[in-house]
């Protein structure tokens, strides 16, 4: 089996081997400091510095770096503590005077910080700087205040919960109308991330259990947090590591199964990691399915056409994925089936676009209005509505058929700078922008733009929204008349957008409680949609926060439903009751709530479909009642089978209440549940762990979503299996059974003999048979693969020789071609001037990576070993031309072009080229 063909991914001083087309910024820009500086302008030119790391680190944008010179800086803001000890933003001293910003050397040209507690020493010092103990250099006022932020900085590293909103404050957070249940903390993390980015939400329709799911910079936590209070991290699915994730869920019910499935997609960019597949449909367990690599690397991506609540697609339109600012075609928005969810398979792609069509990100909504017809051309009664943030402007497509896709509209507005994400309101008349710099590059307050949208063709800007502070807005989402927004540095904001011109803030709370600046610290992103009315939002600095929403009191009352769920029988209705609550008596004007339901496990053949608008007068207070038919079918073998429905776009100025959706179960025959293996494969190396010339392996058998009634089967050997691998395997049982409402786990054992013989790679495939009732089902079968130790080969290396510039950022891999049929390997590169101003990061990983400075030639070794202990190992020369280029100035690595076959094999590319650098500005 061929491991590995990576050719190529070196980025020189003088260019870099970039595939992707670039647009209208750039990232990864030196910005430049300096005692003798002036805090004007952006820090961009080496002759005219600016004064302060503060103001410098202002003007950065994420990915960039801030190069300091020597001498001393005193820091009175503890907020900056953040811009020097994470890498959003690299901050980097040892520069020496007089402009020579190319290479950092802090011993000759030391870089003093005073001001700075001790605990933050070390990792300053690993950046190049000299800090000092310095206490007298504060006032007592100052050092009060200092001390105030400390014990902020202090609250961000430790977990709390239940901590209520009390006079404007939660513990050490600024908050209104926002409770803290819970905070998670980044070092309570397995896998130890120094920041965080996306955060989406999950429920589980087997089980109704919730879930948090984080993007952080070593991939995607999943946390149980039935209990909100005390999140519980349930697995890590590891990636390559970068600032940048972005998630979404797909959730569906699966006849064949009876159960539910369920998938989440995450994003990278700045990694090569191509789109995530993540299985959560066994939660908690969670599995790496694979890597789709159609795009190595991708900034966002969006499944359109799913009610945002559970991941579940409405009723019978087409969910689909959505690729934006992807490595191919100049980044344009890209979308795919979800068919097969573990393989995806395109749907729109824009063979003809150029950086002109660059997506940052987007969203879409289904048009059912008139405007579908009139605006759409479309005469089916919908138009699927793309929404496309587009770094300058948003533009709107028609995508009701992906082949199809054509521009319907684009709008902009006065000094615009990065258009970067934004939401739709419930009407669908009105849509919500965010842009990332306007507040630093045009000095204001935060800014949120508001456009009409009700000519889909010609959309105009309706009004603008000013914050209390200059924090950037990142991202934020619609739920009834509440806009939710990650506002970076000030938290989360949330605005009654009940009359979208005139937004106000109706609740607050700030995940960065040491500065509201214009700076890309806190909170990335919020997740406002659970069943549960938990809001759960991410901080780069800090992790996972879960909040109760208390900002939905109105004094024209909530609406929602008096039930969650109705238990019916086939062929009666579903009268759902849905009450006006609350409110103040006087001020209960006129209002309205649409619903519309939505399939689940039943669909248009089991009720009647229906939506419509509910009103009440101004002052009336009493129930509104919601029947819809179902249908009574004489399928005997259904098991419990429900539809939901859904309360939006309120309007009055009333509120939807924590119970906007509801369902109605229908029950069927017994649901004797879904039997599956644990594992759905394992590899076993003979002579591996072997005792005696056996291994006897312990299999578990698991029973879920379903207890009715005893259940029995048979575990056996499967026809798929290689005839011979039976000579090599025992079962020592093979007959499970459960009792009426057992949910359990059982396990048995696999006796596997390490024979003498040569042999291939033999697979024994387990499956289910002879159920007991028969109408039992299972979701897979278990994969045992064997691999013979006495015909194993040690394995094939070889490296290539290269040459680079001095001052580079080196993916060893790329050099390197394995082949072994093992799996599983072992790595050791090394290098022979270890010592001196070259190291490897990573040397004991195929990902490992060289830094350096040093001039040359040198040999690169790397030694394979398998796991049978067998070895190779390849050697080759590296050049590296004299340069006086810093490793500080390299841009972020960008993977080389697919073949145009659509293989996901890199070409080999001619290293030592110097080509034209052109960059993009890398911000989410």
């Amino acid at each position: 089996m061929k491991k590995i063909i990576f050719l190529l991914a070196a980025y020189t001083a003088s260019g870099f081997l970039s595939y992707k087309v670039q647009a209208h910024a750039e990232h990864d820009k030196p910005r430049y400091v300096s005692t003798t500086g002036v805090d004007a302008g952006e820090c961009e030119d080496i002759d005219t510095p600016c004064l302060t790391i503060g103001y410098a680190a202002k003007m950065s944008n994420k990915g960039d770096i801030v190069k300091v010179e020597e001498g001393t800086y005193h820091f009175k803001d503890v907020s900056n503590i953040f811009y020097l000890t994470n890498d959003l933003v690299k901050i980097r001293g040892g520069y020496g005077k007089g402009g020579q910003y190319k290479k950092p050397n802090p011993k000759a040209f030391p870089t003093y910080i005073t001001g700075i507690p001790s605990e933050f020493h070390n990792e300053l010092k690993n950046k190049g700087f000299s800090p000092l103990q310095d206490s007298k250099a504060m006032s007592k006022a100052d050092r009060k205040i200092l001390n105030q932020k400390l014990a902020a900085v202090k609250s961000l590293s430790e977990a709390q919960s239940n901590v209520p909103c009390v006079d404007g404050k939660a513990g050490e957070f600024v908050c209104q109308n926002l409770d803290l249940v819970a905070h998670l903390p980044l070092p309570d993390m397995s896998s130890n991330p120094n920041s965080a980015n996306d955060i989406w939400g999950h429920v589980d329709l087997n089980t109704g259990i919730e879930y948090a799911l984080l993007g952080v910079n070593t991939g995607v936590h999943v946390f149980d947090i039935s209990n909100p209070a005390e999140p519980k991290e349930v697995g890590h699915i590891e990636g390559q590591n970068t600032n940048w994730r972005d998630i979404k869920v797909y959730q569906y019910f699966s006849r064949e199964t009876k159960s539910w499935q369920a998938y989440a997609y995450s994003s990278a960019d700045g990694a090569f990691e191509g789109i995530t597949i993540i299985d959560l449909t066994h939660l908690p367990e969670v599995k790496l399915v694979d890597r789709d690599l159609d795009n190595r690397s991708q900034h966002n991506i969006y499944i359109s056409n799913v009610d945002y609540s559970t991941g579940v697609p409405i009723n019978d339109y087409e969910a689909r994925l959505h690729v934006l600012g992807a490595n191919e075609y100049g980044g344009s928005q890209r979308s795919y089936h979800l068919t097969n969810p573990e393989k995806l398979e395109a749907a729109y792609t824009g063979f003809e676009n150029t950086t002109e069509d660059y997506s940052h990100d987007g969203t879409s909504m289904m048009v059912e209005d008139s405007r579908a017809e009139t605006q759409c051309n479309e005469m089916g009664g919908f138009c699927d509505v793309f929404i496309d943030f587009n770094e300058n402007e948003v533009r709107l497509w028609n995508q009701t058929v992906p082949e199809n896709t054509t521009e319907l509209g684009n709008v902009t507005y006065n000094d615009v700078q990065y258009v970067h994400s934004g939401w739709w309101s419930e009407d669908k008349k009105t849509i919500f922008v965010h842009d990332e710099l306007d507040e630093v590059r045009n000095g204001h307050n935060t800014h949120l733009y508001i456009f009409d949208v009700s000519d889909l063709t010609a959309p105009k800007q309706l009004a603008v929204w000013e914050g209390p502070s200059p924090a950037i807005d990142h991202n934020g989402y619609v739920r009834g008349n509440r806009y939710y927004m990650s506002n970076y540095e000030r938290g989360l904001t949330v605005l009654d957008i009940t009359d979208p011109t005139t937004a106000s803030i109706v609740g607050h709370f700030d995940t960065f409680p040491t500065s509201d600046g214009q700076r890309f610290n806190g909170n990335w992103g919020v997740y406002p949609f659970l069943p549960s009315g938990l809001i759960l939002v991410s901080d780069i600095n800090s992790g996972l926060y879960i909040l109760k929403d208390n900002t939905l009191d109105s004094v024209h009352g909530t609406v929602e439903f008096a039930e969650t769920k109705l238990n019916i029988n086939e062929g009666e209705p579903a009268r759902f009751v849905v009450n006006r609550v609350g409110g103040v008596d006087g001020e209960r004007g006129a209002i309205t709530v649409d619903y519309e339901t939505i399939h689940q496990s039943a669909n248009e053949e089991d009720y009647t479909p229906a939506k419509g608008t509910l009103e009440w007068a101004a002052g009336d207070m009493s129930p509104r009642e919601i029947m819809i038919n179902s249908t009574l079918d004489t399928d005997e073998t259904e098991v419990s089978e429900q539809f939901g429905i859904r309360l939006f776009n309120v309007t009055g100025g009333a509120t939807i209440g924590a119970n906007r959706g509801a369902s109605a179960v229908m029950p069927g025959g017994p649901n004797y549940g879904l039997l599956r293996f644990v594992e759905r494969g394992i590899t076993v190396y003979e002579g591996v762990d072997f005792t005696d010339g056996k291994l006897v392996l312990d299999i578990e058998l698991a029973r879920r979503y379903g207890s009715d009634g005893s259940l029995e089967a048979s575990v056996v050997v499967d026809e798929s299996s290689d005839p011979e691998v039976t000579d090599d395997v025992t079962l020592q049982s093979n007959r499970f059974s459960w009792a009426d409402g057992e949910l359990s786990t059982q396990s048995f054992k696999l006796e596997i003999i390490d024979d003498d013989l040569s042999e291939n790679v033999e697979t024994l495939v387990l499956s289910l048979a002879d159920f007991v009732p028969a109408e039992a089902t299972q979701d897979a079968t278990l994969e045992v693969r064997i691999v013979d130790d006495e015909s194993n080969e040690a394995p094939t290396v070889s490296l290539n020789a290269f040459t680079v510039d001095q001052g580079y950022v080196l993916a060893l891999r790329s050099f390197a071609t394995v082949n072994d049929d093992t799996e599983e390997l072992f790595y050791q590169w090394s290098i022979d001037n270890q010592g001196k101003n070259t190291t490897i990061e990573g040397a004991d990983t195929l990902d490992a990576t060289l830094y350096g400075y040093a001039s040359g030639d040198f040999k690169l070794t790397l030694t394979v070993t398998d796991i049978f202990g067998k070895s190779a190992t390849a050697s080759s020369t590296i050049t590296i031309k004299e340069s006086a280029t810093s490793i500080d100035d390299m841009p972020t690595p960008e993977p080389p072009k697919k073949e145009s076959s659509g293989s996901s094999s890199p070409l080999l590319l001619l290293c030592g080229l110097t080509l034209l650098a052109i960059r993009r500005l890398k911000i989410d």
